[in-house]
């Protein structure tokens, strides 16, 4: 899941040359280089792709397991859950195509629908909470207004992409992917009083890998600093499966 800006191809020189001209100088390692100042190598592409093609893998099966438990609650609790792994799935599925693919010429376009996903993969965790495990009131306020953003998100990226702005801009959706998972605060009182104690501790863990893990993802320079990213990501989406799995569904 890349959060980054707009990826070209970095070569140390010219890898055209044919047999009996003049040799060339030594190849420094091919590297996506973005906007925001991240470099990868082939490798470090490799292992995001990898990384995340797992978190996709364990997510169509976990959205199998999350269907037959939520079976059982009616078609609220199945909904719920679909959503949840929807955005779950799509999001993994996106980072994983872009970073296969962040050399080609459809790169441009999967980073910029990798980034719109992270809105869907946000909003998506809040769904079973807002409608399985919060009264009506709050959670239906929580679950429109946190797809609301998500939506105006994916909108922003969209016209940032479009008039080539969105390196610099980069920050907004930083900030706004933050903010996404923070307003849980609104309503953490009473998810503290309505999960048990583990469930609660589960979800507080979970966002606390993401945060974690946006805080290694901004540092540069790091040689697999973004893969190191890409696994507090899986363990945060661990943690919130468990909490849905053993507590929203019970």
């Amino acid at each position: 899941m890349s959060t980054t800006g707009d990826s070209t191809v970095l070569n140390g020189s010219d890898t055209g040359s044919l047999a009996g001209t003049r040799a060339a100088k030594p190849l420094s390692p091919r590297r996506t280089r973005t906007a925001d100042g991240h470099e990868y190598t082939i490798l470090e592409e490799v292992l995001h792709a990898l990384t995340h093609g797992v978190g996709a893998a364990l997510g169509i099966a976990g959205l199998v397991f999350l269907v037959l438990k939520a079976m059982g609650g009616g078609a609220t609790a199945v909904a719920a859950v679909t959503i949840y792994s929807a955005g779950l799935i799509l999001a993994f599925l996106a980072s994983t195509l872009y970073h296969s693919l962040s050399r080609t010429r459809a790169g441009h376009v999967l980073e910029m629908i990798d980034h719109a996903m992270i809105f869907v993969f946000i909003a998506g965790s809040y769904t079973p909470f807002a409608l399985l495990t919060l009264p009506p009131s709050p959670g239906i306020w929580l679950l429109v207004g946190i797809w609301t953003i998500a939506i105006a998100g994916i909108g922003f990226k969209l016209v940032t992409y479009l008039t080539h702005s969105h390196e610099k801009l980069h920050w907004v959706s930083l900030g706004l992917y933050l903010a996404m998972g923070w307003t849980v605060l609104l309503v953490a009182q009473t998810l503290y009083e309505l999960l048990p104690a583990g469930g609660f501790a589960w979800l507080l863990a979970g966002g606390l890998c993401y945060t974690v893990g946006a805080g290694v993802y901004a540092i540069k320079g790091v040689p697999f600093a973004h893969t190191v990213w890409h696994l507090f990501v899986l363990a945060g989406a661990a943690c919130h499966f468990v909490t849905v799995y053993d507590y929203v569904l019970g």
